[in-house]
């Protein structure tokens, strides 16, 4: 659940950079940025990032790599448990601007529970245990309160956006339910796997192969998974691939399942009669991730939807230029890193599980993996994002995962997320958060504060 993790959270398509300029939440001091202070920034004003504030930064700490991150970690995760909300949430994800239309309408909100999703699942992966910290253990609580329905947190029909006027700021509407959308449901999945350690434990040591679960109803033998977390994880996966049935209703899955972009994932269900919606990379990606950690949990993904990861693997491949480089869709658009960096990860994931289960990989796949990867050697730039990229941080956190992966992946490449780190270390604030001078939504020190921390757990 950007692209910081809230372009994961609004799935909007990638724009060019811009330089810093002007003030932000009613701070004053305002600080430039320098790498492309000399770009004319002719974006709409709607998808230019607000500007940040000058702020103290934290003195460099530790005496080696290890201690630096450690140190780092530590002070992030101080900070972001201390803005949780009394009943465990953290603020919902806004914006001032209508998705799409450049309109300015004082505040709109979407996704309510992405944030709480991630920042839960950012604390799971910096180590906390969600049986002993309080933080965790508030904030899962709050979240296993929802099923498969969440709030609009100032009402609004399913997956559509709040548009607020004057008025109603002053005297909100009745919260409505709505269906979760991609994003919310792939990192509850997410948070799953991170929060009850199964993924890796699940590997059998003399093979190094993961134990399946001969079910989707159960969890395998020796996952600490509990079977009450297992069945709430199950619904999740059959919302993001088949649908389930709710109050004698069919809910259609998040998966394309017919028309030119089969196998994508975009914000909300399909149609539910012909089955065909628009994708794009950044959702498919997200989804893809969570079946992913389904899978290394022990959940046998193909026993539920048989051709997820084949048909994943076709929109994916539909969206490459010849360049090497990914778009935000199949048509139209052109590539950029983070799209970039979302793609060769996808079919990374593909691959894997077309492994896991024996199934022969599709040699484009392969073929498709190294231009992208080449294309990446040829933009990439640890301090910023390539040229064409917005959400900087969200850029760094897709390029992280490249450390999970040996085969494909060669060891220089799987370097670029220390890289990444590096720079990631030098803009944390004293205080212990941090924030992507190139993020358009709000609130975004947690945003980018949770994806800083994933990014320098991926090298720890």
């Amino acid at each position: 659940m950007i692209r910081s993790l809230l372009f994961l959270l609004l799935g909007l398509g990638t724009t060019s950079g811009s330089s810093v300029s002007a003030q932000d939440e009613g701070e004053s001091e305002i600080e430039v940025g320098a790498p492309r202070d000399h770009v004319v920034d002719t974006r709409p004003e709607w998808l230019r990032p607000a500007p940040v504030p000058a702020y103290e930064r934290a003195p460099e700490r530790g005496k080696n790599w290890t201690e630096k991150v450690e140190l780092s970690v530590q002070s992030g995760v101080r900070w972001l448990k201390s803005v949780q909300n009394r009943d465990g949430s953290w603020d919902p994800m806004q914006s001032q601007w209508e998705y799409g239309t450049g309109k300015k309408v004082g505040k709109h909100y979407q996704h309510e529970m992405a944030t709480t999703l991630f920042a839960l699942y950012t604390l799971a992966r910096c180590g906390l245990d969600p049986r002993k910290d309080p933080s965790l253990k508030k904030g899962i609580a709050y979240v296993l309160a929802e099923t498969e329905f969440t709030w609009d947190e100032l009402g609004a029909q399913a997956n559509r956006v709040v548009v607020l006027d004057a008025s109603r700021l002053q005297q909100p509407t009745r919260r409505e339910p709505r269906e979760m959308s991609t994003y919310e449901v792939a990192v509850s999945v997410l948070l799953v796997d991170a929060a009850y350690g199964s993924g890796q434990s699940m590997r059998d040591p003399k093979t190094t192969k993961t134990r399946m679960s001969k079910s989707v109803l159960k969890p395998p033998r020796r996952s600490k998974i509990k079977k009450d977390i297992w069945k709430w994880m199950h619904r999740r996966v059959r919302f993001l691939t088949t649908g389930y049935r709710s109050k004698n209703r069919h809910i259609p899955g998040l998966q394309v399942r017919r028309g030119p972009n089969t196998g994508g994932w975009r914000y909300g269900p399909v149609n539910p009669n012909s089955g065909q919606g628009n994708a794009d990379l950044s959702a498919t990606h997200i989804a893809l991730a969570a079946l992913q950690a389904a899978a290394r949990s022990g959940y046998p993904v193909e026993k539920l939807a048989p051709t997820t990861f084949q048909d994943a693997a076709r929109f994916v491949l539909s969206c490459q230029r010849p360049s090497g480089g990914f778009a935000y869709h199949a048509r139209g658009g052109v590539e950029s890193g983070s799209m970039t960096a979302c793609g060769v990860m996808s079919l990374l994931i593909c691959r894997e599980q077309a492994v896991r289960i024996g199934k022969a990989v599709d040699p484009r796949v392969d073929v498709a993996i190294q231009k992208g990867l080449g294309w990446l050697d040829q933009t990439h730039v640890a301090i910023q994002s390539p040229e064409g990229d917005n959400h900087h941080y969200y850029y760094l956190f897709a390029l992280s995962g490249l450390r999970e992966f040996r085969e494909g992946v060669d060891p220089k490449r799987r370097d670029w997320p220390r890289n990444g780190a590096r720079a990631i270390l030098e803009d944390q604030s004293v205080d212990g958060w941090w924030i992507d001078a190139t993020e358009v939504f709000q609130p975004r020190k947690i945003l980018s504060t949770t994806l800083a921390l994933n990014i320098l757990n991926a090298t720890r």
